[in-house]
């Protein structure tokens, strides 16, 4: 709950505030934040949608509308950056499904970060990076590529399935919270 209140005392404190103030007092609900709360099962709805179809392009571009919230909750965060990472290899590796395009991906992805390394505590996210660029270079066949590409959206949607638990929750906070001010 935290972490709705610290969002709707900044969208109060901010540039809400000054729009409400040209409302009449009775109007001066933040629009904002309301909006907010009726825009996010749509939104996520609609991501859903995109996956299913494996629409990564139109996912990763409705993810990304969702930067702002990376501030408000580490969960939200930590999700945020692991679904804008696998949405993102995932794309790349499904805009030219062969294997030399698999080795591009990964080749391209090895110079971004650098050789694997194991680090005594490595991060979380770290860890699911490589994960999925281990599993990436041991394709060696369109078959394997198909059955990697496959088990990858599988997991994708797993990660998609926290975060939009973690968003809708967030979301249920700030509009209990709209609604006691």
């Amino acid at each position: 709950m935290e972490s709705a209140e610290n969002f709707v005392r900044y969208f109060n404190k901010s540039f809400i505030r000054i729009l409400n103030e040209k409302r009449s007092p009775e109007k001066r609900n933040n629009y904002f934040l309301s909006e907010f709360v009726e825009l996010i099962p749509k939104i996520t709805q609609e991501m859903q949608m995109h996956l299913d179809q494996r629409q990564l392009s139109s996912f990763y571009l409705k993810l990304n509308s969702l930067k702002y919230l990376i501030e408000y909750s580490d969960d939200l965060n930590k999700y945020w950056f692991l679904l804008r990472a696998y949405s993102g290899g995932l794309k790349r590796l499904t805009d030219v499904q062969t294997l030399e395009n698999a080795q591009n991906v990964y080749l391209y992805y090895r110079q971004r970060y650098g050789d694997r390394r194991i680090l005594k505590d490595e991060n979380w996210f770290e860890e699911k990076r490589w994960h999925f660029l281990d599993q990436l270079i041991r394709v060696e066949n369109d078959d394997s590529l198909r059955l990697f590409i496959d088990s990858s959206i599988r997991t994708l949607n797993e990660y998609f399935f926290i975060y939009k638990t973690e968003l809708l929750n967030f979301r249920n906070d700030v509009d209990k919270l709209i609604h006691h001010i």
